[in-house]
């Protein structure tokens, strides 16, 4: 493998790119981090000082076409709930194909999208019927559900403050539905894998998923003995949860977000409520070479990291 190698990561400042940035900034890589904001630019910049980083508006094709110039590996993960995902996930594609270095189109796409009532799902299923059909040498990533947005911070600033009884989990949807969850740390460990692998992982789609399906309940059990402490979850009407949800995902209030961005929210909230998002652990094992991260490891590796801080 050549040091020179370039790798492209779009959306590079969200929390699928970070762990794997880390991984790759320690290895013989030119990185390329594609943005969207000059904050994250510079917290980026900073960071690793020796990555091009760039902000990009990848609506446009000829701006794709300038991210990817040289390039010889693509990494897209798309703006999940965005209106134009489609088209930025097909503009990737094509730049790719003009530009005769990228040997490897790696595309993080989601568990299942198969499943077209859930419009992001429903999104990034065309991006990967058009990957497929490019003649790109691709790999399509299908994370699951993460593990990491369970709010450890939260639970320990609750035992601060109520130093007996439960904790309180505001859950957004039914927590005795059943989810298949995925830990970021491992995830990056499959990138990273299939980025080094290269043509071992052409034309493959990998469901990758940490755990057997398991409740909301059942995860947080499974943290409060970590914790020492009983977490409840205390499920939310409907709308509150659409307006938590569109806080965390657009960084603030829903109001005055694009409304297909809300439509694809609001369903997706209602399908988790009924269906959950279910896969197999099997795949991430076969890639990352060991047993992928349980919630109670995860919770103490995030317990260390809190107590380094």
């Amino acid at each position: 493998m050549s040091s020179k190698e370039i790798v492209v990561i779009s959306c590079a400042s969200g929390k699928q790119a970070t762990p794997l940035i880390y991984f790759l900034a320690k290895n013989p890589y030119r990185l390329r981090l594609v943005v969207h904001s000059t904050s994250s630019q510079q917290r980026l910049q900073k960071s690793y000082p020796e990555a091009d980083v760039r902000t990009a508006e990848l609506t446009n094709p000829s701006v794709c076409q300038e991210i990817i110039k040289d390039a010889n590996i693509v990494y897209h993960i798309g703006p999940s709930l965005h209106p134009h995902e489609t088209a930025i996930g097909c503009n990737m594609i094509d730049a790719a194909k003009s530009t005769p270095s990228v040997k490897h189109f790696i595309y993080s796409s989601v568990l299942n999208s198969q499943l077209r009532k859930l419009m992001n799902h429903d999104c990034k299923r065309y991006v990967e019927e058009y990957l497929m059909e490019s003649e790109l040498p691709y790999t399509i990533l299908c994370p699951t559900h993460f593990m990491d947005v369970l709010p450890i911070p939260m639970f320990l600033k609750q035992m601060e403050e109520n130093r007996e009884g439960a904790l309180v989990f505001p859950a957004m949807w039914n927590p005795d539905i059943k989810f298949s969850f995925l830990s970021l740390q491992d995830f990056a460990e499959a990138a990273f894998t299939v980025i080094k692998g290269q043509e071992k992982h052409f034309r493959a789609k990998y469901d990758i998923v940490s755990t057997k399906p398991l409740s909301y309940n059942e995860v947080l059990k499974k943290v409060g003995d970590v914790l020492g402490r009983e977490i409840k979850a205390e499920q939310k009407p409907y709308g509150t949860s659409v307006s938590m949800f569109g806080a965390r995902v657009f960084g603030g209030k829903i109001d005055g977000a694009d409304p297909a961005m809300v439509d694809g929210l609001e369903r997706l909230l209602l399908y988790y409520n009924r269906h959950g998002l279910q896969g197999n652990p099997n795949v991430l094992e076969w890639l990352i070479g060991r047993k992928p991260t349980s919630h109670e490891e995860w919770a103490k590796g995030v317990l260390g990291e809190l107590k380094k801080a």
